[in-house]
């Protein structure tokens, strides 16, 4: 544990201690940072400790990250416990695996940590990136089509988050922040475009 005192509790599991020294160092001014090197252990401490978050590599000892975020969606007790899976080689296969088991987000381990910070998915980092695609797809300034609404090319974003001091007992899975997200999109459209809409 870090010597900062926050409400939510991060468990960062990786095998490698140099990772998980470079991870608490990067989320313990925001979390409570609790730490193992294998599922067997982070089992363990999901179970008897009070987990708001998990970060995980994929590829874990004893009992794999798919393997321990399975057990963790279907317990009554931790359903509520996002986890998001870092990957050292990310592949498409991978992805669809780890969300089908119910992670709430698969992230390329070499995501710059701005940007990691920003997918360990509070509603103001959400925000921050949908701003930052929103201005980078401006300043590319693509020409538009001749009937379109703006002279060049833009986007809206629709954004929808999981906190983990929303109400435990309402299970948020990945399929409903999908739907979220595109009911926000349409918002998004709605209001004008070039911008976007959220909700938690």
């Amino acid at each position: 544990m870090t010597a900062y005192n926050h409400h939510l509790t991060l468990l960062i599991i990786d095998d490698d201690v140099v990772n998980i020294a470079s991870l608490s160092s990067l989320f313990a001014k925001t979390f409570n940072i609790e730490t193992a090197q294998d599922g067997k252990v982070a089992l363990q401490i999901i179970m008897l400790k009070d987990i708001d978050l998990v970060l995980s590599v994929v590829n874990l000892p004893i009992i794999s990250g798919q393997e321990l975020c399975t057990f963790v969606k279907n317990s009554q007790l931790t359903a509520y416990i996002p986890v998001i899976f870092l990957a050292d080689k990310p592949s498409l296969d991978e992805e669809e695996e780890c969300l089908a088991v119910g992670a709430a987000d698969y992230i390329n381990r070499c995501t710059r940590p701005n940007i990691l910070m920003s997918r360990v998915t509070d509603l103001k980092g959400a925000k921050q990136v949908a701003q930052e695609l929103i201005q980078n797809v401006q300043n590319i300034s693509i020409q538009a089509a001749k009937n379109a609404s703006h002279p060049f090319v833009t986007i809206s974003v629709g954004i929808s988050a999981f906190s983990p001091t929303q109400s435990k007992n309402a299970v948020t899975t990945p399929i409903d922040l999908i739907n979220k997200a595109d009911i926000n999109l349409y918002k998004a459209k709605q209001a004008g475009r070039n911008k976007y809409s959220a909700t938690t």
